[in-house]
């Protein structure tokens, strides 16, 4: 069958078959994140739909890939001579279609549609995760996904720094000063560093006092 067909019974086979759709009316919910759920309920967002979309398509063989653009997650369909784009949480809506190879200007503009690993996958959804829970001030579920973020993140600026932060304001003051003491060695020289230096040595004074 043809590329455009194989995706066409794909998305019977997901959508109109096993019933799976979008998640609009409770976008924000954390269920809609926890890969588990999304199966049981059928529900999602576009990055765990697209989870499902692609995890059926590598089963059958299929050159599926997954595209992290901004504030979206899609699919592709992608040979060496066709890129093809679907948006999964639209029910597979075909967005568009480019052949290849293209000038380099035309190759350029779809650098874009790289495909994203399954840890950078991993990793945006965490983040989408840890995002929802501070939205939702439960801070200590907050902290429980950034330090998942950690253990696949580990040299992350960015990711150290707010596991950092959460551990503190959760009062979990050994874990903060793990975090604070791995930021400060790796990155010794960041925009910042006076103020994580304060803050380690305000939790080490407090883990001794603990103590």
């Amino acid at each position: 069958m043809p590329p455009r067909e194989r995706i066409i019974a794909l998305n019977e086979y997901l959508f109109d078959e096993l019933g799976f759709r979008g998640s609009r009316d409770a976008y924000y919910d954390p269920r809609n994140s926890y890969f588990n759920d999304v199966l049981d309920r059928r529900l999602g967002i576009p990055i765990t739909l697209s989870l499902v979309y692609l995890e059926i398509g590598w089963r059958l063989g299929l050159p599926l890939g997954g595209v992290a653009m901004p504030g979206h997650f899609i699919a592709k369909w992608k040979t060496d001579d066709l890129v093809i784009l679907i948006d999964v949480f639209e029910e597979g809506h075909i967005i568009g279609q480019f052949p290849l190879p293209q000038p380099a200007e035309a190759r350029a503009r779809l650098s874009w549609t790289q495909s994203a690993s399954r840890r950078q996958i991993l990793a945006r959804l965490l983040s989408n995760l840890r995002a929802i829970f501070l939205q939702d001030e439960n801070h200590a579920r907050a902290l429980l996904v950034a330090e998942k973020m950690v253990i696949l993140q580990p040299n992350s600026p960015e990711v150290l720094r707010d596991a950092a932060l959460l551990a503190y304001r959760q009062k979990s003051y050994r874990r903060a000063a793990e975090f604070l003491e791995s930021y400060l060695r790796q990155f010794p020289s960041a925009r910042g560093t006076d103020q994580m230096r304060t803050y380690l040595n305000e939790v080490k004074s407090i883990v001794l006092r603990l103590n």
